[in-house]
């Protein structure tokens, strides 16, 4: 459960919101499916901080918008909660915690993810980069092929030389070319 630092101005807004759409706070309390007294509790700012998706439902119901929201909110930086993990992974994870001299789980944990997360990014941009240098080249040397083979024999001759040379499938190469041309319309296209 994520939970977000609440104040006394988020809380005047939801009250003056709620009885503007001359909705009780049972009403609200039911929408929410909480206690009324958990509600009732939330519009007297008896909490510091509070459930971010009953937050979200509350600013959806009473049509408080989502700049407002967010200004008054500040998400909490860390998050309780418990995990399952098998021996085998707890095994590995106690190793990265002593290679690593982390002091707790916890330490060991945010390294984990924040490392997964920068290598996925990392892998995003590494296929992304991949992807550009292949097009590149595919349409470059499309382009080339066209313009050589409008021009003279000397360059048909040239363009022979480099498809025996780099056994390049002319045909293959085409299909590729054509294929990145269809993704990048499409791409367009969304």
């Amino acid at each position: 459960m994520a939970t977000v630092k609440i104040n006394e101005k988020l809380v005047s807004i939801i009250k003056d919101k709620r009885k503007k759409k001359k909705l009780t706070q049972k009403d609200m309390a039911e929408y929410l499916q909480i206690s009324f007294s958990n509600y009732q509790r939330l519009e007297a700012n008896k909490y510091e901080s509070y459930d971010q998706n009953l937050l979200k439902q509350i600013a959806i119901k009473l049509e408080i918008d989502d700049e407002i929201f967010s200004d008054t909110l500040k998400v909490s930086p860390t998050t309780k909660m418990a995990l399952r993990i098998k021996n085998e992974t707890l095994k590995q994870i106690k190793m990265i915690e002593i290679e690593h001299e982390f002091d707790s789980f916890s330490q060991t944990a945010n390294y984990i993810f924040e490392q997964y997360f920068l290598n996925h990014d990392l892998s995003k941009v590494k296929y992304d980069i991949e992807n550009m240098f292949q097009e590149v080249v595919l349409k470059t040397w499309a382009t080339t092929v066209k313009d050589l083979e409008k021009e003279n024999v000397s360059n048909k001759k040239f363009l022979d030389f480099i498809l025996e040379t780099y056994e390049i499938d002319e045909e293959q190469a085409k299909k590729d070319f054509n294929s990145i041309e269809s993704k990048r319309k499409n791409i367009a296209k969304w």
